[in-house]
């Protein structure tokens, strides 16, 4: 199942029967976000589904505040920096400017791909990597094309439980 369009942003989410075992709590499954339609990560990703949604469902959207006009590696960095050693940015910036969000779930880490939302009002603004920081990236879009992809999961969530 895919929510959103993958040639603008969207999540696929499938469950691969003959990965499960009747009444296990797990679902196994294939997990990809697309981003212009860009499959992120670029390989095939087994996840554990329920793990994987649950970094999307409870979003909250409601808080954040416009982002701060800064370039897509310097953004990048800024919402990166308090899971690198040593960061030239203050990560008490998270703090002060709360105008992203981290969609970032385990199966995409792992793989080395990171992907964060910022508000920006007007329109929605992704900036993204795969392979562990080669490239970073940047897609904007129509305001809450993310915000409507992602609470659209509410139902791909219902067929984990």
């Amino acid at each position: 199942m895919i929510a959103g369009d993958p040639n603008c942003f969207s999540i696929q989410c499938e469950k691969v029967l003959p990965w499960n075992v009747d009444g296990n709590f797990w679902v196994n499954g294939i997990f990809h976000m697309y981003v212009d339609g860009v499959m992120l990560p670029g390989r095939l990703v087994e996840a554990e589904l329920k793990t994987c949604l649950a970094t999307y469902v409870n979003l909250d959207f409601s808080k954040l505040n416009d982002s701060v006009d800064f370039c897509a590696q310097d953004l990048f960095r800024i919402a990166h920096s308090p899971f690198l050693e040593e960061s030239e940015f203050d990560c008490n910036f998270l703090d002060k400017s709360p105008g992203f969000l981290d969609l970032t779930c385990t199966a995409m880490g792992d793989n080395g791909c990171f992907v964060y939302f910022f508000n920006c009002g007007k329109y929605d603004r992704l900036i993204w990597t795969e392979n562990d920081f080669e490239k970073i990236n940047e897609s904007i879009f129509p305001v809450n094309t993310v915000k409507d992809v992602l609470h659209s999961l509410c139902a791909l969530w219902s067929f984990t439980n």
